[in-house]
């Protein structure tokens, strides 16, 4: 409650606080952040995040239980009950209306002030002079939707040019997936690269594809051949693959350790399949690694190897971005490093400030960030992962939906709390409910847009009334409807949990409490959803800080320093395809 009165006081305080954006009025993705600026931009965002905890530390399915419309201000609710369903879908994006209240207003612009500015502009072109998106082959293309297929022909690209720049030998394509980036860095650019999963499946995924792969550029060498067409050989023995597990918080010596096995082997392809051959699916063994690789023995390894390395990661999940990051580091044949992180929500977070023997977190990196003593926690990384640029786009009726949806859940943990508190304490998953529901619904109602427009003045609450109920129907038949949506949602939920129903009669009881502070769910949610960018640009810019940091205060001469230079942030793909868009790049000299 505290937290949303003093709205009106933080915008005064966040303006002397911002005043160093005036450096760069909106975020510039091109824009090389200095570790004065990036530190700057980091204690705005925690001064900005304290107000508003509440908010941000909140879980939408306790909304009832915790009674979380309390802390928010009265005259937010009084702008947002008005608001359109459009207007509540653009919040997060940073759209306002002129007749909301100045601190609402404020919190959104501030909000929008303080996040990373995702939409990629010159910077690749000002990274990478001459640089223009490559096209990949329509052979390469099978497989792929049309996200993946705009990521890896950008990704390639960069990781071509940085390549020869970065003087490496091998590309390690760390979280490889199904091997997509991997065969289009060695069939398309030549490019050795070893795709690197903890999936076996994905390897054998990877493998069966690039067998094909390769028999179609195997002909397309031989023509080439036969009519003695001067022109680069083309590389048709593909990516290696490996299986191997990068645990998340547990050692950051992992990865080296596979880099430097690598390094080590005569011929990778023996060592891969006799990987598989082990049924063992961690290549190199498990027990080999546990606790059996010390600093020394670990720089002897290093010294041994003659390769190098460059690290990339498309949508590498987790702790494995950060992981990466810590490798980059601490290698010396790591030379450069590609890195578009993903799944905030799966973060190891050191939550005590106490760093144990061999223990290793994703969040925080950086000693600055560290220094402000500022806990994310679960929810808050959730809410990172949420994306501003497809709320926009959701659809109205979709957008119902998923309100309609928050609130039945909302609503079954209450009921979870008067009858089963120790399981609602553990906040169990249902996993998605009512889908058929939703399939008859779609059949059985025009679609909301050519009835209803987007814009309107009036209240949300109506405009669900219209899309999702059947017509004709009286004020109590509509009430009589939801609640029987409540109660079959509830009956499917407790199924799901293998637990016994309760009676309808005290299901009906808890929704006639709850029914009239159901419509404020999608508006809190839409709120919520504005800080997703601010607390997502707080995770990278901790991963910049870290490697800005190890600049400034290693010392020089140590091998950790050695060509370690200015990394980038920047804005790699079109959000609006792929929302996690950023891309951490760093190369040695």
């Amino acid at each position: 409650m505290q937290a949303a009165s003093n709205c009106g006081r933080m915008a005064c305080v966040m303006q002397s606080r911002i005043g160093l954006l005036s450096l760069f009025p909106k975020w510039s993705s091109s824009m090389e952040l200095t570790m004065e600026d990036t530190l700057g931009l980091l204690h705005a965002i925690t001064t900005f995040l304290r107000t508003h905890q509440a908010l941000w530390s909140a879980h939408v399915v306790e909304f009832f239980y915790d009674r979380l419309w309390e802390d928010v201000d009265k005259q937010w609710w009084t702008d947002l009950e008005r608001a359109s369903i459009q207007d509540l879908l653009w919040l997060p994006s940073g759209r306002v209306q002129d007749t909301w209240c100045d601190s609402l207003k404020n919190f959104v612009r501030t909000a929008q002030s303080l996040a990373l500015f995702r939409q990629p502009g010159e910077n690749i072109e000002k990274i990478f002079p001459g640089f223009c998106k490559p096209k990949i082959s329509n052979l390469l293309r099978q497989g792929m939707n049309a996200k993946k297929i705009h990521e890896v022909e950008l990704l390639s690209g960069v990781i071509n040019r940085i390549f020869g720049e970065a003087h490496a030998s091998q590309v390690v394509d760390v979280g490889a997936g199904q091997g997509y980036l991997a065969q289009v860095l060695a069939f398309e650019y030549g490019l050795p690269v070893v795709a690197l999963d903890a999936c076996a499946h994905h390897a054998d995924v990877t493998n069966r594809r690039s067998e094909r792969l390769k028999k179609h550029y195997t002909s397309c060498s031989k023509k080439m051949s036969q009519n003695s067409i001067t022109k680069d050989c083309v590389n048709v023995a593909g990516p290696q693959t490996a299986t191997f597990r990068v645990m998340s918080g547990t050692s950051q010596m992992e990865l080296p350790y596979f880099l430097s096995t690598l390094a080590l082997q005569k011929s990778s392809d023996p060592m891969m399949e006799a990987a598989h051959k082990r049924g063992n699916h961690d290549s190199f063994g498990r027990a080999d690694i546990a606790g059996a690789i010390d600093q020394s023995s670990q720089s002897e390894l290093m010294n041994k190897a003659q390769h190098s390395y460059i690290l990339a990661g498309l949508h590498a999940c987790g702790d494995l971005s950060a992981t990466m990051l810590k490798t980059y580091v601490m290698c010396e044949e790591v030379r450069a490093v590609v890195t578009v992180g993903c799944c905030y929500n799966l973060l190891s977070e050191n939550c005590g400030g106490v760093q144990l023997s061999g223990q290793c977190y994703g969040f925080p990196l950086s000693e600055g960030v560290k220094n402000l003593g500022i806990t994310l926690g679960r929810r808050a990384c959730d809410l990172a992962c949420q994306s501003a640029e497809r709320w926009k786009d959701v659809g109205i009726e979709s957008a119902l939906y998923n309100f309609e949806q928050h609130a039945l859940r909302a609503g079954f943990q209450l009921v979870l709390h008067r009858y089963y508190p120790a399981l609602a304490k553990s906040n169990p998953t249902i996993g998605r409910l009512g889908k058929t529901r939703r399939r008859k619904q779609t059949k059985r109602h025009v679609s909301l847009e050519s009835t209803v427009n987007a814009s309107c003045s009036s209240s949300w609450q109506c405009v669900e009334e219209t899309a999702s109920q059947p017509d004709n129907l009286s004020v109590s038949n509509q009430m009589q409807c939801k609640q029987n949506k409540f109660v079959e949602f509830t009956s499917a939920a407790f199924q799901r949990l293998g637990l016994p129903c309760l009676a309808a009669e005290q299901l009906e009881a808890v929704w006639e409490e709850i029914e009239p502070k159901t419509v404020l769910v999608g508006p809190y949610w839409s709120l919520r959803a504005v800080l997703g960018p601010v607390l997502e640009t707080f995770i990278l810019l901790d991963r910049l800080l870290y490697l800005q940091e190890q600049i400034q205060f290693v010392p020089e001469g140590t091998d950790m320093s050695v060509g370690l230079r200015k990394p980038k942030l920047i804005a790699l793909f079109d959000p609006n395809v792929s929302p996690r868009n950023m891309a951490i790049i760093a190369v040695k000299s």
